[in-house]
């Protein structure tokens, strides 16, 4: 008897993509895409914002993953001071998983709420 191997997301690689082109972005790309038929529940679309303040030598990352199949999102926001050996060992991370997303086709947008220093509870 053989052993098969589960193939959580088919049709995942990189070969191939040597010299490929991304298509145009449209407007109906700033939507979460339908989920295709049959899709793996490892099927992700990603939004990414990253930015600096180089005056406070601060850089910061937002990333959000999108799990259409599963109905869920994830997000985290990273925080660096200086260069760091690894993501986790920024000097502020924080992660929401198993978040829902909802049924409507929404915009792919962040809203950020900044707050003054004195109301930020830092313990």
């Amino acid at each position: 008897m053989s052993e098969r191997a589960t193939v959580t997301n088919p049709g995942w690689s990189t070969s191939g993509l040597a010299g490929a082109r991304f298509a145009p972005v449209l407007p109906e790309d700033e939507f979460l895409h339908p989920v295709a038929p049959g899709a793996g529940y490892a099927t992700t679309e990603t939004s990414y914002w990253g930015f600096c303040v180089p005056e406070q030598n601060l850089m910061a990352e937002i990333y959000i993953w999108f799990h259409p199949a599963l109905g869920t999102m994830s997000a985290g926001i990273l925080l660096f001071r200086s260069k760091k050996p690894s993501s986790l060992a920024a000097d502020f991370v924080h992660h929401h998983h198993f978040l829902p997303t909802g049924t409507k086709r929404e915009p792919t947008s962040l809203q950020l709420l900044l707050l003054p220093p004195h109301l930020y509870n830092r313990d």
